[in-house]
């Protein structure tokens, strides 16, 4: 009776929460697009395999609102400098503490550093009062501002990986920056997250964790 409770439980909970999978392994990641290539039944959702995955090049579109946690529907053109609006508490730390995390943009900033105006992202946390300022461009979303010591940054950089031509464990460069995605999760085909490897001028600084319409949920330091 106990045995049949425990499969009974299994099985609703599959039902309710559908089939997810973290894919950290190229084979079984390439095995799962080519599966979904051939077949002939898409998911519409903007989240998709068969949306974000180009299966010519055999690599994927990750949209701009996995970082803000915004809402993506389904157009890669918009995404890159998509408006947003979010506040969110996200968790800080390793002893379960929450922080008030709000991301609003885009907005026209000039860089008083390379005087050219750019379209920003403010993204501020409540513990501290960090202030950062983001912009987009082709490969991802990187910083040029940071109240931190009045810090800006002239060059193209990355923080987030974001764009086309993104595949697992392949690490990508931009100025003194580096990415590698190291795991993708996905739910009946649908993106749910993924989890990357920064580095800066060199150094492995932080592994991230970011999920659809959430955005970081672990920072962690390296």
């Amino acid at each position: 009776m106990k045995t049949s409770s425990i499969v009974l439980i299994t099985i609703l909970i599959f039902i309710f929460y559908g089939c997810s999978t973290t894919y950290n392994n190229t084979t079984q990641l390439n095995m799962a697009t080519k599966k979904v290539c051939n077949s002939q039944t898409k998911n519409s959702s903007p989240w998709s395999i068969n949306n974000l995955y180009d299966c010519k090049t055999k690599s994927f579109f990750i949209p701009y609102q996995l970082w803000s946690g915004a809402k993506f529907d389904g157009d890669k053109k918009d995404s890159i400098n998509h408006q947003v609006n979010k506040q969110t508490m996200t968790p800080y730390g390793n002893k379960g503490k929450f922080q008030q995390l709000s991301i609003i943009g885009t907005k026209k900033w000039t860089n008083p550093e390379d005087d050219i105006e750019y379209d920003i992202y403010i993204r501020e946390r409540s513990r501290k009062g960090k202030i950062q300022y983001f912009t987009a461009n082709t490969m991802g979303i990187g910083r040029v501002y940071d109240n931190r010591e009045d810090r800006y940054y002239t060059k193209p950089r990355m923080k987030f990986p974001a764009g086309y031509g993104w595949r697992l464990h392949e690490q990508r460069s931009l100025g003194a920056t580096d990415i590698e995605i190291i795991d993708m999760s996905f739910s009946n085909n649908k993106l749910e997250g993924i989890s990357f490897k920064w580095w800066t001028n060199g150094s492995l600084d932080h592994i991230y964790h970011y999920e659809v319409n959430k955005g970081v949920i672990t920072s962690n330091k390296q």
